[in-house]
């Protein structure tokens, strides 16, 4: 026996062998990696086989296990199961050329990659078949993946199923690369769905979806990717785990399928698929967001002065001005009024007030529709005495709204206030029952720069200082 980077190799039968020699060492996570990890297995070979050590080892990390903790006696007894069934490695043989002797001069060289995946472990296979001048047939184990499913999400079986077929991708690339040959290649999984993902390239996929089917199409063909049955994929053993002793024992998936050894000609069948597959495959694709919004709103003159001016104090002059302009308007059109205006216009305190009420009410439609609906509907049931203090419930308001903890209700305005318990305070209304503003609307930065500028950039509390002396 010599040792060849790593792996051992009996000169005179010229076969791949297993050494395993674990040393007795107390069941911890520490010592389940490490005895897992002593099994050099560069090509595959036993992966089947170290999978199932795998699985139990990422279990130990699901519950959390300190490096030196004891493991439970459920996990110690497959942990001691599998250390005993690995010793039986010693007996697996894997000829180390491809082309065996009795082969004559190849005439068809193909590579078949065989891929699946479960729910706690995925997997890849790969074959060299060789057919001579007389029509013989050798089939050869070339290497092999096996891997866990990820422990910190939940995947579904279809995205597991594409993981695996990434992984045959680039082990493809790899062993082409490795292989100074002509190679025809076929790519096989038991996954219509996946078969569905790689064929369609009409639609986008989500992100995780799309980033491997786009891996797929940049490493191989896909014509070259066919479907197989779940009981004749070799790659079906590295998902779901192997024993030692069934390995050694001519297993699929060091010998391949039966397929592959009795044509000479592989004829792959079109893939239909069914409605199942059709559904899972559209809950991939992704989808385009469309934006709507109304026209009015954008329109509207007070959301065009918002925008386009930098100044609450321009804001509010205009506001005024316009309203003023709407008064004229209405005395010279003989539409009874109770307002005087003049045509030399100069906006008095009221006037900027009414202007500075007119803006927080549109900007308040705008944002809170739903919750102005509410009120109206409690306003229009009770007297109209008392409609300058009227309350909306607080369960009659969605637990999404905005407004849940705030209690709001309109004042004799038409304006959201700020509910809360000093209603009977001798304080003004615009002390006790704050202005409701949306934080994400434009009137609120113009408030914030507007007061931070009147105190020379002082700081956030006496910018929210000057704003509360100037309601005083």
């Amino acid at each position: 026996m010599e040792r060849v980077l790593g792996v051992s190799w009996c000169v005179e039968s010229d076969n791949f062998k297993f050494r395993v020699q674990l040393n007795d060492l107390p069941t911890t996570r520490r010592n389940v990696l490490k005895t897992i990890s002593s099994i050099y297995d560069p090509f595959g070979f036993a992966a089947p086989v170290l999978i199932v050590g795998k699985i139990i080892l990422q279990t130990l990390c699901k519950e959390n296990l300190d490096w030196d903790d004891m493991l439970n006696p459920e996990l110690t007894s497959r942990w001691h199961a599998w250390r005993v069934d690995v010793q039986n490695l010693s007996q697996v043989k894997i000829p180390r050329c491809y082309k065996p002797i009795w082969l004559g001069r190849v005439i068809s060289s193909e590579l078949h990659h065989f891929s699946d995946a479960s729910e706690i472990a995925y997997g890849q296979c790969s074959y060299l078949r060789l057919v001579d001048e007389e029509a013989k047939i050798a089939v050869s184990f070339v290497a092999g993946k096996a891997r866990v499913t990820p422990a910190k999400r939940k995947m579904t079986i279809p995205r597991l199923e594409l993981a695996a077929e990434v992984v045959s991708a680039r082990m493809s690339q790899l062993i082409v690369k490795e292989m100074d040959l002509h190679l025809k290649e076929y790519f096989w999984t038991d996954s219509k769905v996946v078969l569905g993902y790689i064929e369609n390239e009409a639609n986008r996929y989500q992100m995780y979806v799309g980033n491997r089917v786009q891996q797929i199409h940049d490493r191989t063909n896909v014509i070259d990717w066919s479907y197989i049955e779940s009981s004749a994929n070799p790659s079906d053993e590295a998902s779901r785990g192997l024993s030692a002793h069934k390995l050694s024992s001519n297993a699929k998936w060091l010998v391949g399928p039966d397929f592959l050894k009795q044509t000479v000609e592989i004829k792959r069948d079109k893939l239909i698929i069914d409605d199942d597959a059709s559904k899972t495959i559209a809950t991939e694709f992704k989808r385009s967001n469309v934006l709507s919004t109304k026209a009015i709103l954008q329109n509207h003159i007070i959301d065009r002065l918002l925008v386009k001016l930098s100044s609450w104090s321009k804001v509010k002059l205009t506001i005024a001005r316009l309203l003023n302009l709407k008064k004229r308007w209405m005395i010279a059109t003989n539409i009874k009024t109770s307002s005087n205006a003049s045509a030399q216009y100069t906006p008095t305190v009221s006037d900027l007030q009414l202007a500075e009420d007119t803006i927080v009410m549109h900007v308040q439609s705008k944002h809170f529709p739903s919750e102005l609906a509410l009120i109206d509907d409690v306003t229009s049931n009770v007297k109209h005495k008392d409609r300058n203090y009227t309350q909306l419930k607080k369960q009659k308001l969605k637990k999404t709204s905005a407004l849940y903890k705030l209690n709001p209700f309109l004042d004799k305005v038409g304006i959201l206030r700020l509910g809360g318990r000093l209603r009977q305070s001798t304080m003004p209304i615009e002390i006790r029952h704050p202005v409701i503003i949306p934080r994400n609307s434009s009137i609120t930065n113009l408030l914030i720069n507007h007061y931070h500028n009147k105190v020379n950039h002082m700081g956030r509390s006496s910018t929210l200082k000057a704003r509360r002396e100037e309601v005083k």
